[in-house]
C-alpha cells in the first residue's frame, strides 16, 4: 500500500517574523483554518515547535475613490483572518535573518504611513 501524502493547498503567509523577546510570529491564513489546522500546518510541514495559536478574524478596509466623473465608489478589501503563533524555540542562526526582514517590513511600513498617494509629474 503506498504512503499517502498531503499536500495543503491553503496560503499561510508570514506577517511578522518572531523576536527573542516574545517569540510570537504572525501570519495571515485562510478564514477557514482553525486553530488547530494552523499549529498541525506548522509542525508537521516546516517543523516548528508550536507552544499556542491565537486567531482573529479580520475586516477587509475600505477606501473611498473619486473616478474621472465626479462620482465616488467604494472599495473593499477581502476579508482574512490573522493568526499569532507563539513558538518554544527558534535556530538562533535564523535571528539575524529574521530581525533583517522585520526591519525591512518596518521600513515599508512608515514609507507608507507618510505616503499621501499623490506624486508630481516631474518624480518629487
Amino acid at each position: 500500500m503506498p504512503l499517502r501524502q498531503w499536500f495543503p493547498n491553503q496560503p499561510l503567509v508570514l506577517l511578522r517574523a518572531p523576536c527573542r523577546r516574545t517569540m510570537t510570529a504572525e501570519f495571515k491564513v485562510a478564514r477557514n483554518m482553525a486553530k488547530p489546522d494552523i499549529k498541525e500546518y506548522l509542525q508537521k510541514i516546516y517543523r516548528i515547535p508550536v507552544v499556542r495559536v491565537a486567531t482573529a478574524n479580520m475586516t477587509g478596509k475600505t477606501r473611498r475613490i473619486v473616478d474621472y466623473r465626479g462620482k465616488q465608489h467604494s472599495i473593499k478589501r477581502p476579508d482574512y483572518k490573522k493568526a499569532w503563533v507563539q513558538i518554544e524555540t527558534v535556530p538562533e542562526e535564523h535571528f539575524a535573518l529574521f530581525e533583517q526582514w522585520n526591519e525591512e517590513r518596518d521600513k515599508i511600513v512608515a514609507a507608507s504611513a507618510r505616503d499621501l498617494g499623490i506624486r508630481r509629474i516631474d518624480g518629487h
